[in-house]
């Protein structure tokens, strides 16, 4: 059969395995391991949007309040500088401090994702889902005409821990129940994973859906 999925689609040090069966099958393995380098820039590179967001927030309310104390006259011209530099800096503590929180907390989320170790078999028939680990043992058998689509998207893992929302693939059932599966991966390892699951099944592959 001809495999349309290569092992070169997936980033430099991926331990996500898949193996056809010759039947149209797939087994995807995802050993439980320590969080990559791949991975961690992954996550450093998603936090600067919300840290992007917070200084453009920040120098927008600050240069328009100094620009109202200017425009009014009640600022020296010789503090305009200073002050200036003084909201670049905070504006700067700003930036750095959103974007180490939530490198910080995402990382943390996936690196406690990754101590879990899943195994997939997939068919035209069903998708058999192992996973066992910190978080507990799973196992489930999923007949196809039960799974309404497979996604990419970000999502707290375990809400009750209050972890952050990392990226992996959702499993979507048409009685709502959804299955999580593949955190701490890479976004392109979980983009080939869904791929992978959505043509040995023959379900939807939808786009990817992060919420922030």
């Amino acid at each position: 059969m001809t495999q349309a999925l290569q092992y070169d689609d997936l980033p430099a040090g991926s331990e996500l395995r898949r193996e056809y069966d010759g039947a149209g099958g797939v087994t995807i393995t995802a050993p439980a391991g320590e969080l990559p380098a791949p991975v961690r820039s992954a996550i450093a590179r998603a936090a600067l949007i919300p840290a992007s967001a917070a200084l453009a927030a920040c120098v927008g309310l600050a240069g328009f309040g100094l620009q109202l104390i200017v425009r009014d006259n009640r600022l020296d011209p010789e503090l305009r500088l200073p002050a200036i530099v003084a909201l670049a800096i905070v504006a700067g503590g700003v930036f750095l401090l959103v974007w180490f929180t939530q490198y910080s907390r995402n990382a943390e989320a996936a690196a406690n994702a990754r101590q879990q170790s899943t195994a997939l078999h997939a068919t035209r028939a069903r998708l058999l889902i192992e996973s066992s680990g910190p978080w507990g043992n799973r196992s489930a058998e999923l007949p196809v005409g039960e799974i309404a689509y497979v996604q990419v998207v970000r999502e707290r893992l375990d809400p009750t821990l209050r972890t952050g929302p990392i990226p992996c693939v959702q499993v979507q059932l048409r009685n709502g129940t959804r299955h999580l599966l593949l955190g701490g991966h890479h976004p392109a390892e979980l983009r080939w994973a869904a791929a992978a699951l959505s043509q040995a099944t023959g379900v939807d592959l939808l786009s990817e859906h992060f919420r922030r």
